[in-house]
């Protein structure tokens, strides 16, 4: 089933308690809203919070063409009305701290939740309480090279070694080959699992360890399957989409790249520490892949790939979304983005436990990078089934007259006949609102299964922004803009 998506606005759904996080005048080019992420309850006040990620914050000199160090900041605010709770900052210079963060649970028996944040050119992850910000520990890879981006992508899974806390899956797309394995060029990569609560490695994913093409960059996306085995386990989805990802100014979309092999604009001072992993970002795309591994064993259960585009790179397996069940083997389904596939992006709903495809959408004539970002958001409309946020951060608007015109959407999808539900857009140039969509997250909240809607607007690599939709206890339908230094703004709809 094909299917191209005719958004309209949402009504009833999103109809309260919207507000924006803005990352002010002191975070010029610091991509605020790079990454967004659901970190639980982290003050323990019985409201979920939200992490937004800046990983080219600077500190000090805030002009545009400052040579001030990048040591990126992760924010922690509070959902329902933007309250900045928590602030923390990379330890050294250009270290990407704040381009992956998940969500952990109470690690440390404090009642409030714990997450970990990726610093990936530090080749590091850090789990901090959430309650004090206090660094719980460091975790690292093994046998990494000093390019391996460890901690690129990050996500959790449910307990797998019976400590009742939850597991983090690390990805390090660039990590060498093992000794003694296959080291053709299609064997860089990998992606680790750690006990949250210990930090002991369980588990190692590498190329040339499965007897199976893994593919190149193995590890740039990780994510919960659920249980595809139907062991009682989560099970493990790890992905490549044929190229490394690290877009930080949104110019992979940019028409005057589009006929260049250039798919990451670096800001200045990382260009000039990361030349290695620019050679990589320079080289050649491949055709994606996604392989889902047993959390309870390790091994491989099954991969899916993109067979219509016979090869060819289409972005496949640049982002990932469990699903519910909806074909009826009891087993969810995996959403797999791919951006670069042929009419501006795609989104391809498979049968985990099968590999069969259930579904291919699209994003009609405006999209241009659709699928991008995916999350499961719970279930909008009431029908018992979640549902699915695809973002096109690089959607046109062809109302509006501007060079690179890069305004971003969000489209909901119904979980159960992948029919559009509403879209989600705050993007326009006057605003400095664009690529909207760049990252998504989702909290569960009351009534049960349904969740709010976190939104990031890379901003084309100047401040960036983060939107939040949903039911807001205490507050009246409208819009909140917050900004990170104190001015916060109200406005009706």
């Amino acid at each position: 089933m094909i299917r191209a998506l005719l958004v309209r606005s949402l009504g009833v759904a999103l109809a309260a308690g919207n507000f924006a996080l803005g990352a002010g005048s002191r975070s010029f080019n610091g991509n605020f809203g790079c990454c967004v992420a659901s970190v639980g309850d982290v003050d323990a006040d019985g409201v979920l919070d939200i992490a937004v990620g800046q990983p080219c914050a600077r500190f000090g000199d805030v002009q545009f063409r400052s040579t001030e160090p990048m040591h990126g900041r992760v924010a922690i605010h509070r959902s329902s009305d933007g309250k900045l709770l928590l602030e923390l900052h990379g330890e050294r210079e250009q270290e990407l701290f704040g381009a992956s963060i998940v969500g952990l649970g109470d690690l440390d028996g404090d009642r409030a939740d714990d997450f970990a944040v990726g610093s990936a050119f530090a080749r590091e992850v850090r789990v901090y309480s959430g309650r004090s910000g206090t660094l719980l520990r460091r975790l690292r890879g093994f046998d990494e090279g000093d390019t391996s981006v460890f901690g690129l992508s990050l996500a959790a899974v449910e307990d797998l070694d019976g400590d009742g806390a939850r597991e983090l899956v690390v990805g390090s797309p660039l990590r060498p080959p093992r000794a003694g394995t296959d080291t053709t060029d299609d064997a860089l990569g990998g992606a680790y699992v750690f006990s949250a609560r210990t930090g002991a490695l369980l588990r190692t994913f590498a190329t040339g360890v499965e007897g199976v093409e893994l593919g190149r960059w193995f590890g740039g996306v990780v994510a919960s399957a659920g249980d595809v085995d139907g062991d009682g386990m989560d099970d493990i989805a790890i992905a490549t989409s044929g190229e490394l990802r690290l877009d930080l100014e949104g110019r992979r979309w940019s028409p005057r790249y589009a006929d260049s092999t250039l798919r990451l604009e670096l800001p200045q001072p990382l260009r000039a520490t990361q030349s290695a992993v620019e050679r990589e970002l320079a080289g050649p795309s491949r055709a994606g892949r996604v392989s889902i591994f047993s959390g309870r064993t390790g091994t491989l259960i099954r991969q899916l790939t993109d067979e219509g585009s016979e090869g060819a790179p289409s972005g496949f397996g640049c982002a990932l979304a469990a699903l519910d069940d909806i074909d009826g083997d009891r087993r969810p389904e995996l959403a797999v983005g791919a951006d670069r596939a042929i009419g501006g992006g795609a989104v391809f709903v498979f049968s985990s436990a099968t590999s069969r495809r259930l579904a291919t959408l699209t994003g009609g004539p405006l999209a241009n990078a659709f699928g991008w970002s995916l999350a499961n958001v719970g279930d909008q409309d009431d029908d018992g089934i979640a549902d699915l946020a695809i973002g096109d951060p690089a959607r046109v608007d062809r109302s509006l007259d501007v060079w690179e015109n890069r305004i971003g959407m969000v489209t909901l999808v119904s979980g159960r006949d992948f029919s559009a539900l509403g879209a989600l857009a705050e993007g326009h140039p006057d605003l400095n609102v664009t690529e909207f969509g760049f990252s998504i997250a989702a909290l569960p909240v009351a009534p049960p299964r349904r969740s709010r809607i976190v939104v990031g607007a890379l901003n084309s690599g100047l401040y960036g922004m983060a939107f939040t939709y949903g039911w807001a206890p205490g507050h009246e339908p409208g819009e909140l803009r917050i900004e990170l230094d104190g001015t916060l703004a109200r406005a009706s709809k």
